[in-house]
């Protein structure tokens, strides 16, 4: 096999070959550095079929395949190939010197240099990413060889470098020993200043993190992570100080730390920009690219071919999304919202230093220590200008939230002072009740008069502490609201407030009650039930629906109970939900009123297992399958079987989580409607009937609904006597 090697590699010698020139050091060079690339040869052996004794058995003048390199640093692109690179040199000094001989990136896989003098080969030294760091004879961060050469000694040189998929670039300078000290001194100064801002940036903002709990924080910092891996791995000093003899990790670090950062500075553009709020069909490219990262990732643990596609692909994709950040900064500004032009800066800085070195890395512009350095450059840059974002950002966080306390504070007043009136009148209309009473017979006709002017004053109090059909619009757009009290003031009473919690999401709380009895005595329990309600938006402890039910609860107890030998057995049935309309998360808890959703096309039943029958016949219904037909399919969530405001032995309500979908529509309401008498047979209208006549009317409008439902109230009661206060919400999502 060697002789047809031999012989291989003498007849392509004498075809084709290039001659190798001698690169001589003389006395007193100016400079301290010299670049032999352009008196050196270099031969791609792909398969690394060639030893070194397989290239020395050829004329010393001939190089089988070699070819002369044309630039001071070659850029071999994305490769797996072996190759051998030749080159000789001369000391024409009058002491034997020692110099350093620079050559291939860090991230290389092995570099071996092997040296040819006085007909005997010497193997000098191995480095690169595949052997432990310890095995170095020259511990450098960098690819380093120590030469020596007498007076007027001639060597010839062979490099022989191996590459698993990523750029190989290949410099070969030959250092004065005094100048490459002092050279490297100067690069340690800048890499200090360069990972010196990336870790300063980490902790800082690692403290907004914790203090704000905000996503796009953590998306920043882990950008930061994985860009710092990705500088120190180019760099050589991941390998040198963070995994000396981990040799599999020393040669993927890159290719993962790359595919870490694309994938977080894509995360983190989309939760800074809103992309999903702003440019939903941008959003989608994003999480495009994401997915895409996440595969180029997996494939990073790999070997062998799937593993070499791996930098070419991360770095297509980086340059991709990276301009695509940039686009979508413009069709954000376009659609005329608000971008940090701090940010802008970080991206056009981190796009021109990307484009720069991603085209370097195949080799579409020239190689040089300004395209080789590019990303670090714009990533400083980057950095630098997104952290005035950010920290613009957090000032921006801090006034919305002392914006959003003032207005609860101011809320809160308003409550405060709403509630005393309230007090004040009530107390102000039982003390003219007790007089009344107490006046001469003869006076009977004008006490019933005063009587009415004092209710017809406390349906006008009601009426104003009910929010009126304009607010209710305002609030829910797609909704209808039907409120008709049996007497001049009702005991069904109704509450439609915004909310906004302590980290500024803004929901929607939506309450139907059911006081007990009717007229004035329901009225009195629906005013404290509605204060209540509004008084439970302001307390720390209240959370949730049910949370304000366990709240209402208590108050109301003790309200009706303050005096000892006085035990009042008033209270309410309530329904109680509250809508994320951007989630579009339902919560709900219930006390005797359930919640009833009208899906389309959806058959699976919503299990509650805690309840039990309902105390009326009318709710026995609700144990049965969800009520549906073609089109529509009407979930019940069942209600606690225990009032507000009476119960002996009180348990906490239980909170349901219903997560809704668009044009789902769902429903509270008081007995009312289900329990009027009418209809040919003068019974009861029952529930069974109004899940029909709301599955029926679907189709329709919020508003057409409402008016067909009145309709139907109205025809079913006809002549009869309305037994009951009727308060009906239906919201459409």
């Amino acid at each position: 096999m060697r002789f047809f090697i031999f012989f291989y590699l003498l007849l392509n010698g004498f075809l084709s070959f290039a001659s190798l020139e001698t690169v001589s050091l003389k006395e007193n060079q100016e400079e301290g550095k010299k670049s032999l690339a352009k008196n050196a040869l270099i031969f791609e052996d792909r398969n690394n079929e060639f030893t070194i004794s397989d290239i020395l058995k050829i004329k010393d003048s001939l190089y089988p395949k070699f070819s002369k390199i044309t630039e001071d640093v070659i850029n071999l692109n994305f490769t797996s190939s072996y190759y051998w690179v030749a080159f000789k040199i001369k000391n024409e000094k009058s002491l034997a010197s020692e110099f350093f001989l620079e050559t291939a990136m860090p991230i290389t896989n092995t570099v071996d240099l092997y040296s040819q003098g006085y007909n005997n080969v010497l193997h000098l030294n191995r480095a690169g990413d595949e052997i432990p760091f310890s095995q170095r004879l020259m511990p450098h961060r960098k690819n380093i060889f120590k030469i020596s050469l007498l007076p007027a000694q001639e060597k010839t040189f062979f490099l022989h470098l191996k590459s698993d998929g990523e750029v190989l670039k290949l410099p070969i300078v030959l250092w004065e020993s005094d100048d490459f000290i002092k050279k490297d001194y100067q690069d340690q100064f800048i890499l200090g200043i360069y990972y010196g801002i990336l870790f300063f940036v980490s902790v800082f903002f690692l403290f907004f993190y914790f203090a704000l709990e905000n996503k796009s924080f953590l998306y920043y910092l882990s950008y930061i992570f994985f860009l710092i891996i990705l500088q120190l791995s180019l760099d050589g000093l991941a390998f040198q100080y963070l995994w000396p003899n981990n040799t599999w990790l020393a040669s993927h670090a890159v290719a993962i730390s790359a595919c870490g950062s694309v994938f977080f500075i894509n995360r983190y553009a989309m939760a800074y920009l809103n992309t999903k709020t702003f440019i939903p069909s941008y959003h989608k490219i994003f999480q495009g690219f994401l997915i895409f990262c996440f595969l180029i990732f997996v494939v990073c643990f790999s070997s062998g071919k799937s593993y070499s596609i791996t930098y070419p692909s991360v770095n297509f994709i980086g340059l991709v999304s990276t301009l695509f950040i940039l686009v979508s900064i413009f069709k954000i500004r376009l659609k005329g919202e608000k971008v940090n032009v701090f940010f802008a800066l970080a991206f056009i800085s981190l796009i021109m230093g990307s484009v720069i070195f991603i085209l370097s890395n195949f080799n579409l512009i020239e190689n040089n220590i300004f395209t080789e350095h590019a990303l670090k450059f714009g990533s400083a840059l980057e950095v630098i200008f997104l952290s005035v974002s950010m920290a613009m950002r957090y000032r921006q966080i801090q006034q919305e939230k002392f914006q959003a306390q003032a207005i609860a504070l101011e809320k809160l007043e308003q409550i405060n002072e709403l509630k005393s009136d309230i007090n004040i009148k009530l107390e102000q209309q039982v003390k003219e009740r007790v007089l009344e009473y107490e006046k001469q017979s003869q006076e009977l006709i004008q006490k019933n008069k005063d009587i009415t002017d004092s209710i017809n004053y406390a349906k006008r109090i009601q009426q104003a502490i009910l929010p009126d059909d304009e607010h209710v619009k305002e609030i829910l757009p797609e909704s209808f609201l039907i409120y008709k009290p049996k007497d001049i003031v009702s005991g069904d009473f109704y509450f439609i407030e915004p909310i906004r919690t302590n980290d500024g999401i803004k929901l929607t709380g939506v309450v139907v009650a059911d006081s007990t009895g009717h007229g004035v005595p329901g009225a009195l329990i629906s005013v404290l039930g509605s204060s209540l309600l509004k008084q439970s938006l302001t307390e720390e402890s209240v959370n949730s629906p049910a949370e304000a039910l366990d709240f209402l609860n208590t108050k109301i107890g003790i309200s009706l109970r303050q005096r000892a030998n006085i035990e009042v057995k008033d209270g309410m049935d309530i329904a109680y939900c509250v809508l994320n309309f951007k989630t579009l998360q339902l919560s709900y808890a219930g006390a005797y009123n359930p919640l009833w959703i009208i899906k389309k096309n959806k058959t699976k039943e919503i299990e509650n297992p805690q309840n039990e029958a309902s105390k009326e016949q009318n709710h026995q219904e609700d144990n049965k399958a969800p009520l549906k037909n073609e089109a529509y399919s009407l979930i019940e969530i069942k209600a606690d079987k225990q009032p507000i405001g009476y119960s002996e032995f009180p348990k906490p309500f239980t909170n349901h989580q219903i997560q809704l979908e668009k044009g789902d529509t769902f429903y509270i309401f008081s007995d009312g409607f289900a329990d009027q008498f009418g209809g040919p047979l003068g019974k009861k209208f029952k529930t069974g009937q109004f899940k029909e006549l709301l599955i029926s009317i679907q189709e329709e409008s919020m508003e057409k609904q409402k008016q067909i439902i009145m309709d139907r109230f109205t025809q079913w009661k006809g002549n009869q006597e309305q037994v009951d206060d009727v308060c009906v919400v239906g919201v459409r999502v």
